[in-house]
């Protein structure tokens, strides 16, 4: 098993090669980034007690009808610009009061996805509704509150709508001198609306350009780069 220190070095070395059009996938910085099946660090690396469940394939998070803050701290990243990318949305009461308040255009999602400074609201549960189920498969409870919009109505459900692609979220964020990074999902407005329901998954970190490399002006206003996925398989603890 490779030592952290050398596992993060790896990820800082691959990490200097990033442009805006070739990013780099430094997902290995976080623990239990996709909260997968009996791995312990679901709740020992994020705190706030996220609960974790949904199909054994691809387990999610969620809190119900509370107030929270589920997050992970990070360090020794270098410093430049990150994407953080997550899968996630948030239920306003409800899925009947939900459906009313997004029809009526009085919907306020509350829950963001954040990283350091940078807030992101999450997506309504209404964003990627669909007319009957999605791919991989109908699992888990399913509800129409309307005629042209099914939608997740449980854990298992989500996790179904999560490995179809959908409910997509990303946000930019800069990261100073200090190499810390602070990633999370926070929601305060407690059980209001009764029934709340937040959800998220796959957090993914992505180095766009770091401080000094590859120098590239105006990185901030390309967001259009295409990910590929190369983390490490090295399991690292």
């Amino acid at each position: 098993i490779l030592k952290r220190t050398d596992y993060v070095e790896l990820l800082q070395e691959k990490a200097r090669k990033a442009t805006p059009e070739n990013p780099v996938d430094v997902t290995g910085y976080l623990y239990a980034s996709d909260f997968s099946l009996n791995d312990t660090r679901n709740t020992s690396s994020w705190k706030g007690a996220p609960v974790v469940g949904g199909s054994a394939e691809n387990n999610c998070a969620e809190k119900y009808n509370t107030s929270f803050n589920v997050y992970q701290s990070l360090t020794k990243l270098l410093p430049g610009l990150y994407r953080v990318e997550a899968q996630g949305f948030h239920r306003y009461g409800s899925y009947t009061a939900a459906y009313e308040a997004f029809i009526n255009g009085t919907e306020n999602i509350d829950a963001v996805m954040y990283a350091n400074e940078v807030e992101q609201p999450l997506k309504s549960i209404f964003a990627d509704a669909k007319m009957s189920g999605y791919p991989g498969g109908s699992t888990g409870k399913w509800v129409a509150p309307a005629v042209g919009y099914a939608i997740p109505d449980d854990m298992a459900a989500a996790s179904t709508a999560f490995t179809g692609g959908y409910f997509k979220n990303e946000l930019t964020v800069r990261v100073g001198e200090d190499g810390q990074l602070t990633i999370g999902f926070k929601k305060t407005s407690g059980a209001t609306p009764e029934a709340n329901w937040t959800i998220f998954d796959n957090v993914r970190l992505i180095a766009l350009q770091i401080d000094g490399e590859n120098a590239i002006e105006d990185v901030l206003a390309d967001d259009g780069a295409s990910v590929g996925d190369e983390r490490f398989g090295t399991a690292v603890y």
